[in-house]
């Protein structure tokens, strides 16, 4: 990791306050982002016993108010009010985490790392909704000029010199786990999204099965398109600097290069 990319001060102190939360005392946070917002990004149901290791940009929205409806937390057309819902892992006494290891249903979703940061392109950068100020400064520099969102080819160059961390929506995926990856009872996919959110429903809310109470929410954010403007908007040489940035996630994850 360069200077660009290590954490500030604030996470360090973070990290170090955490690391005596039993929770982080089991499961050091290896990855590059704060680890605050990798802390929020743990959902946890004790009732259920279930952790949803939420990844951005991997249809965490849809997910997230789906078990909200059926763990009986709080729902509305807002995300955010089913997300701030569930227990995070900070938060976790000693025997809740040893409980968590051992006997709870533990899972994530995760997209094509292609997909997944054009999406993150699309919907941040070409729609102005990065809310990290001082990073936007940073990618916005050297433009030209004009109200016109940073290119494609701009945002690459952006992530490779530093800004890869910046922000968990186009953070690497791997990076974002909270515990080790073989640790994980079931790894979905947004690519089988139905089908794999339907097996986890019917995991934890089996009577919601029998009942044929398997309600999926479809709110959340517009879609951008993205797996249809891969050709339109990733050039070979970008899909070169992608395939090194976002190699551990290709290659971990069982995606293909491209």
């Amino acid at each position: 990791m360069d200077s660009a990319q290590a954490p500030g001060l604030d996470d360090r102190l973070l990290r170090w306050w955490w690391r005596l939360r039993p929770f982080y005392r089991r499961h050091p946070y290896p990855g590059g982002g704060h680890i605050g917002h990798a802390d929020w990004r743990g959902a946890i149901d004790t009732d259920h016993r279930f952790f949803y290791n939420r990844i951005a940009k991997c249809a965490n929205s849809t997910i997230t108010q789906t078990l909200a409806i059926h763990a009986g937390k709080p729902y509305s057309e807002r995300a955010q009010t089913a997300k701030d819902a569930f227990t995070h892992p900070s938060a976790l006494t000693a025997e809740q985490t040893e409980a968590l290891s051992s006997d709870y249903f533990k899972f994530t979703f995760v997209r094509d790392p292609y997909v997944r940061l054009l999406s993150a392109y699309l919907d941040k950068i070409v729609r102005k909704r990065y809310d990290t100020r001082r990073g936007y400064r940073a990618l916005r520099a050297g433009r030209g000029g004009g109200d016109a969102p940073p290119s494609i080819d701009r945002f690459i160059a952006y992530l490779a010199d530093g800004g890869l961390y910046a922000n968990p929506h186009w953070a690497p995926q791997t990076s974002l786990f909270l515990i080790p990856q073989a640790e994980f009872d079931f790894i979905g996919r947004v690519e089988t999204l139905e089908a794999d959110l339907g097996f986890v429903l019917e995991r934890l809310f089996p009577d919601h099965a029998r009942q044929g109470r398997m309600e999926i929410a479809r709110s959340g954010p517009r879609a951008t398109g993205a797996k249809d403007r891969i050709d339109e908007l990733l050039a070979p040489a970008n899909i070169a600097r992608l395939s090194r940035l976002y190699e551990a996630d290709i290659a971990g994850l069982g995606y293909a290069f491209l």
